[in-house]
């Protein structure tokens, strides 16, 4: 299944939003994912790409991983999903 660029955005949105709290406080962060995934706004395969966004966004603001690196990291997670599925 594509993942439209709408749909991508949109993930890569509530990710970011979501490793900006995680960056500041990681309690908080899994409160807010619970959130979300009970919102029933994301489907499951959807939280799941919003989760490993999220933790590749927090690496990258924490210096763990480069711009150039984590562009490619989130390009083979979007290739990965849509091949799965």
């Amino acid at each position: 299944m594509m993942i439209d660029k709408a749909t991508r955005n949109k993930l890569k949105a509530k990710a970011n939003e979501l490793s900006d709290i995680c960056v500041t406080d990681g309690e908080k962060f899994a409160k807010c994912y619970d959130d979300m995934y009970n919102s029933g706004e994301f489907n499951c395969g959807e939280c799941f790409i919003i989760a490993r966004l999220a933790d590749l966004y927090t690496a990258i603001k924490q210096g763990i991983i480069d711009k150039n690196d984590g562009a490619k990291q989130q390009s083979e997670i979007f290739k990965v999903i849509e091949l799965e599925e």
